[in-house]
């Protein structure tokens, strides 16, 4: 019988992707069980039932090797209080869990305690928050000093909860993603993360609240290192604060959709009034979809481009526009590619009109 070397059995099982296969694999063999269950246990899903919180919590009871391979988790909270108990009892299972991905909108003080607790494991990286509603701004500040990924999506906080902090001793928050419409309530949303965000390195925001987005800007400045600026249009791009000097960012990311055709070439040069308080930019990223069809940008324009963009190390833009009707390509991306040095890079993808 021919012994293969446990290293390689992992390598094949790391490239199944079909959950019925690794089940099956793993029935197949002792050599297959582990590696296989890493993979099959690796995200678990908890849904807001009944049967999916008592199904869960059974199968990891009564097989408690399993919870060191569960290594994130999707969790959406039941309204149901009995259901809330078991949902926190639950929690305590996955210690070794890196990545949480939480939705609810209730928040009892067991619950709180529970989900504490998680975010203290050292092996706790990531927290997404989508969808949730009237949290404790307490809790959304001990989130900050716990994990250094915070992606928040559709969260409203409860104003009339306080705001007093607690601050625990951890990672300090390095990277923040998140929608500003989608912290529903008052400015206050934003305030339990200011104190946190002094050693903040990316940020990905859609600039939808100016106030909000400058205070998160003045808290971070002087350590933020990547910005990813998306669904941009030009009024959001003229709030960025032009009076705070940026010396650590080194990469920006401008999202611009729906643009008319005049305004495609506009996004390149409307990021000209950044250069004072972005010194030592070394990759500008400009993706840019147009509405209509793209015109060929005059050469005053590009060299007006170039000239501007010429002292950075990496240059990139991505074009994406309908073709008309019965075109397979544009003479824009052969122009662009043309005039354009080697040291720009230049990615265009051409969209059919499927009209």
């Amino acid at each position: 019988m021919i012994t293969w070397p446990q290293n390689l059995l992992d390598a094949v099982v790391e490239e199944i992707s079909d959950m019925i296969t690794l089940k099956r694999c793993s029935l197949a063999s002792r050599s297959f069980v582990v590696p296989c269950q890493r993979r099959l246990f690796h995200v678990v899903v908890v849904e807001d039932t009944e049967t999916s919180i008592r199904r869960t919590t059974q199968q990891f009871a009564a097989f408690p090797h399993l919870r060191s391979y569960v290594k994130e988790l999707d969790i959406t909270a039941p309204e149901s209080k009995k259901q809330l108990k078991e949902l926190a009892s639950l929690l305590p299972m996955f210690q070794d869990s890196a990545r949480m991905k939480w939705s609810g909108t209730e928040w009892p003080e067991y619950l709180v305690a529970a989900l504490k607790e998680s975010l203290q494991n050292p092996s706790m990286q990531s927290l997404t928050l989508m969808i949730c509603e009237n949290m404790a701004p307490s809790l959304l500040s001990y989130a900050a000093t716990s994990v250094s990924q915070l992606d928040l999506s559709i969260v409203s906080l409860d104003d009339g909860a306080g705001s007093a902090a607690e601050v625990v001793p951890g990672s300090q928050l390095r990277y923040l993603s998140h929608s500003l419409a989608d912290l529903v309530g008052t400015q206050n949303t934003i305030l339990p993360l200011l104190p946190h965000l002094s050693g903040l390195e990316t940020l990905e925001d859609d600039l939808s609240s100016a106030s909000q987005f400058k205070l998160i800007m003045e808290a971070s400045h002087k350590t933020l290192k990547k910005l990813y600026l998306r669904q941009l249009d030009f009024p959001k791009l003229a709030q960025i604060p032009r009076t705070l000097p940026m010396h650590s960012l080194c990469v920006l990311h401008l999202d611009f959709l729906s643009a008319s055709s005049k305004l495609c070439i506009l996004a390149l040069l409307s990021a000209l009034p950044l250069y004072p308080i972005i010194t030592n930019l070394e990759t500008l990223s400009v993706y840019i979809s147009p509405a209509d069809k793209v015109p060929v940008p005059t050469t005053s324009d590009l060299r007006r481009i170039l000239d501007a963009y010429g002292a950075l190390r990496v240059f990139e833009v991505e074009l994406a526009w309908t073709l008309p009707p019965g075109e397979t390509s544009s003479p824009l991306a052969e122009y662009i590619r043309r005039q354009t040095p080697t040291r720009i890079r230049v990615s265009i993808s051409n969209r059919r009109d499927e009209e």
